[in-house]
């Protein structure tokens, strides 16, 4: 082969080095694009590090190729084989060895970085009295005969055998099925279709309701024979048996739930079942008390009230998001007997005052911290469990010892596998200390009784950069929804509006009409106007309108109609209560006439 076949034509060079080129400016521009949307700067760096070995390997090897003109033996032109020759094992050698020095040097780093700052956050925490342990946020426990959630019926959701997990989540198994099936079995029919809800102005349709029933072979058949109330009071009997052993444990004191704390992250693995239990027991309770109160019966319509906020505060005590969003579902579905019981105005003298008591022991702006903090230390519970479960050790056990079943997706080991070597262990702990200063700032950056209707001012802007892309992906919008979501107290506009609707129906049975302003209200009606708002500006605006109804609306809203009126917009369920957002403006108001 002589010179001139050798060398390669300056067309190819050109072309070449314009794809060098674009290549190079592409490489630069994914890595600043990657820190513009939120990603870490030091990571982007330490991949560019640990890929310069093996870059220069190709730059290398593509610049022998370069002299020698691209040109190779016929068997090797369709394929680069290894070159045998000893400075090209010598340099591959090399080029593996700098790259795993990087490796362990970048990896080293991390890990005391992160252990650096778990210890300075420790001690940070423990010198005001706290700790970072899970069990830090577990409620004290109550003993079962001052125990609301001891009783038989609500203890068997919590009561199930577990062990420990290892790579995927583990099944459980429940020690008293028959109470669970007793449980699924308290359910309202799915023939009736839609749901009425106070804050659309809608009463309860119970004409609809007995027509479900009577479709239904799972309800008395008699219940087409009576009035519509009747009807469904009948129906609902068949669950008298679970409803009195409720009202029996509704005398003691104390409620905490026998969660399984001792699984840390695991600890809401048996909630599904507890959840839709909860809803189907509140949906009975709110279709009792007003079929209650179209009879007549007001007392028994107070009591089953009185038993659906119970459950919905049986909820409180638990320091975890996902609880808390279900009791302020929980808190909005019982609304609907008291507020039907105010525009029809069913309720008593005495019943409103105690209705108002009742509704004045909530402090949805604590229990509201409390479910941060304690999401907080389960979003920090999960890196540790990470921690462990992605480490050689496991990876020693479940591999080597016990390898995974035919089952066992492969992409599942060899994810596990990929967690357990190239994961850094350092980000286990620099991640819990970001959720723990996300907190923090949460906890510190602006009121958490937000209006309603106030945007969350662009917290999302203002969140540092994690370091860790798999938090930043994949946990990060988690915990934005939960620190900067306004929407998260939207229900304490709702329970105030309650408590003020039932001391102007007071005002109105002692003087025959609703007052012109929330001060004459005070002092023999309330006590203090809004216990959870500023003292500059009040929670609620209140307007009279036709004779013998009102308006409650969050403050600063304008043009408030006095009639709902369904919006065609699309948005996201309210609470989960299957109202689009936008339909949702959080005015109480009267039905139309």
């Amino acid at each position: 082969m002589n010179t001139s076949e050798t060398k390669t034509p300056w067309v190819t060079r050109v072309v070449l080095c314009l794809v060098g080129t674009a290549v190079l400016v592409a490489c630069v521009a994914l890595f600043a694009s990657l820190i513009t949307h939120g990603f870490h700067w030091r990571p982007i760096l330490y991949l560019g590090i640990l890929l310069s070995p093996f870059l220069y390997c190709l730059w290398w090897r593509g610049a022998m190729m370069w002299r020698a003109g691209f040109l190779a033996p016929r068997k090797d032109r369709f394929r680069l084989r290894f070159n045998p020759r000893p400075e090209c094992t010598r340099f591959y050698g090399w080029t593996l060895l700098v790259f795993l020095s990087f490796a362990t040097l970048l990896y080293s780093l991390e890990l005391w970085r992160g252990k650096r700052a778990y210890a300075r956050l420790q001690r940070e925490v423990e010198a005001k009295g706290g700790s970072l342990a899970f069990s830090a946020v577990i409620p004290p426990p109550v003993p079962d005969d001052q125990n609301f959630c001891a009783t038989p019926l609500l203890a068997a959701m919590m009561d199930y055998k577990t062990s420990p997990p290892v790579i995927s989540p583990m099944e459980f198994e429940w020690r008293n099925p028959v109470i669970i099936d007793r449980l699924k079995a308290m359910s309202l029919p799915t023939q009736k279709k839609g749901q009425e809800w106070w804050f659309c102005a809608e009463m309860t349709d119970l004409a609809a309701w007995q027509e479900a029933f009577a479709n239904n072979t799972n309800y008395p058949a008699s219940v087409t024979s009576r009035g519509p109330a009747e009807a469904v009071l009948q129906a609902l009997s068949q669950f008298e048996p679970e409803l009195s052993e409720l009202r029996a444990a509704n005398q003691r004191p104390g409620a905490r739930w026998a969660l399984h704390y001792q699984d840390g992250f695991f600890v809401q693995r048996g909630d599904a079942a507890r959840r839709e239990a909860l809803d189907n027991l509140v949906n009975i309770l709110t279709l009792r008390a007003a079929a209650e109160l179209a009879t007549g019966r007001t007392d028994a319509a107070l009591q089953d009230v009185k038993l659906s906020l119970r459950l919905a505060d049986s909820l409180q005590p638990e320091p975890l998001f996902l609880p808390h969003q279900q009791r302020k579902k929980l808190l909005l579905t019982s609304l609907q007997a008291v507020w039907e019981g105010l525009v029809t105005h069913r309720w008593t003298e005495s019943q409103l005052a105690e209705l108002q008591v009742r509704l004045s022991q909530f402090d949805p702006s604590s229990e509201w911290r409390t479910a941060l903090r304690g999401d907080t230390y389960l979003w920090m519970e999960q890196f540790r469990h990470m921690h462990e479960l992605f480490s050689l050790k496991t990876l020693r056990t479940q591999l080597v010892k016990s390898p995974p079943g035919k089952n066992e997706p492969l992409s599942g080991v060899a994810l596990f596998i990929l967690m357990c070597l190239g994961y850094p262990t350092g980000w286990y702990y620099q991640n819990q200390v970001y959720i723990y200063r996300l907190y923090e700032r949460g906890m510190t950056a602006g009121p958490l009784f937000a209006q309603p209707h106030t945007p969350s001012a662009g917290k999302e802007d203002r969140l540092e950069k994690p370091e860790d892309p798999l938090l930043a992906i994949f946990m990060l919008p988690k915990l934005r929804e939960m620190f900067g979501d306004a929407r998260n107290l939207d229900y304490a506009t709702s329970i105030e509006e309650a408590r003020l609707a039932c001391a102007l129906e007071r005002y109105r049975l002692a003087n025959g009409e609703y007052p012109a302003t929330f001060e004459a209200l005070t002092p023999r009606f309330i006590d203090a106007l809004s216990p959870t708002a500023s003292a500059r500006q009040p929670l609620l605006d209140y307007r009279r309108t036709t004779p013998g109804q009102f308006l409650l609306y969050p403050a600063g809203m304008t043009h408030v109609s006095e009639t709902w009126q369904k919006s065609n917009s699309q948005g996201n369920n309210y609470f989960g209560l299957g109202r689009p957002l936008a339909d949702i403006d959080g005015v109480w108001r009267f039905p139309a006439k």
